[in-house]
């Protein structure tokens, strides 16, 4: 009888759509079963399972846990997934994350192979080669020459303000076309949702104390929820970003977990997300920049769930930029 079935299938065109190992050779064949046999033992059933073992052996859940403090207590939401230990410190590829990656930002150029997740839950990804050395060279000049507006950072709490030692610089979108540009083309998000791109140096011994990126409830009105932190280290340098609640994948040498951190390597792209896909704040997000030992220098961008009206510089506008800015999204700078 499976001699005049696997006949019938040739006849049809079919037989190449499964292997015969995948079925018993005890188990009777009953009827209406041929409609069965492609999907169960379809390529693309196979190719799933495949992807479900390899995001098996890549992520691991874990639950926070720790002490917090009176202004930072431990998140509500203490589940999480970190990378495996076999992957730290360089991350996994993104294609073990295309759907997480997708339900933050559907239009993510996940397939770049520059892109790597830290931690899955909540994300965590870094990109080699957002700038080269020479476009990171260049902003900074930004700074020293004046063309960037140097303002007080603003903090959404005293607090915040007080934790912060660094000095910021602001740009017009059309002075950071190539950061803007690229931070388009990477995560596929509009021009007119990012905030203004800034600059911040921290000399050595400046930091940037725990903190959230997400934007209070009462401060929503322009743009909504920040959704994604996108930061450009423009050096490589001591003063590593640390996520005190995040696991690295791995144990020190006292067998504790290790805390999830990223030390400033320059041209390196580290995005993060504050909030769900819902605009829901992610207290699990809570990050610092840790003490600089050389001079530390980063571009930085936030991304809000809407359009976002800019303040500064006087005169500022999404519309001086958006001709430069999508001729160089139309370019394709990642390939």
């Amino acid at each position: 009888m499976l001699l005049c079935i696997m006949l019938m299938l040739l006849q049809l065109g079919k037989v190449a759509a499964f292997s015969f190992s995948v079925l018993p050779t005890s188990a009777p064949l009953r009827t209406g079963s041929l409609r069965t046999l492609p999907a169960l033992c379809s390529t693309k059933g196979l190719s799933k399972s495949n992807s479900r073992k390899g995001k098996k052996q890549s992520f691991e859940e874990y639950r926070i846990s720790g002490k917090g403090s009176l202004i930072f207590p431990i998140p509500r939401r203490v589940d999480a997934v970190r990378i495996h230990k076999k992957h730290t410190p360089r991350g996994c590829s993104a294609a073990k994350a295309v759907d997480e990656i997708r339900a933050q930002l559907p239009e993510f150029r996940t397939e770049l192979p520059g892109l790597r997740v830290l931690h899955l839950d909540p994300l965590v990804l870094t990109f080699d080669d957002f700038f080269t050395e020479d476009m990171c060279d260049e902003y900074v000049a930004k700074a020293l020459t004046g063309e960037a507006s140097q303002l007080a950072s603003p903090t959404f709490s005293q607090a915040t303000a007080a934790a912060r030692t660094s000095t910021t610089w602001f740009l017009r979108y059309a002075e950071a076309a190539e950061l803007v540009g690229r931070a388009c083309a990477l995560t596929g998000a509009a021009l007119q949702r990012w905030e203004e791109p800034q600059l911040v140096r921290y000399r050595p011994g400046e930091s940037f104390a725990w903190h959230y990126d997400a934007v209070p409830p009462t401060q929503l009105r322009n743009g909504g929820q920040r959704c994604m932190t996108l930061l450009v280290y423009l050096r490589s340098a001591g003063g590593a970003t640390v996520f005190r609640d995040l696991h690295a994948g791995g144990t020190d040498d006292t067998g504790s977990p290790l805390k999830l951190s990223v030390t400033p390597k320059k041209g390196q792209a580290l995005l993060f997300f504050p909030s769900d896909a819902e605009g829901v704040p992610d207290e699990r997000t809570l990050h610092a920049g840790a003490p600089a030992d050389s001079e530390k220098w980063i571009a930085q961008m936030w991304l809000h769930e809407r359009e976002y009206t800019p303040a500064v510089p006087r005169g500022n506008s999404h519309e001086g930029a958006s001709e430069m800015v999508e001729q160089l999204v139309s370019s394709k700078p990642f390939g």
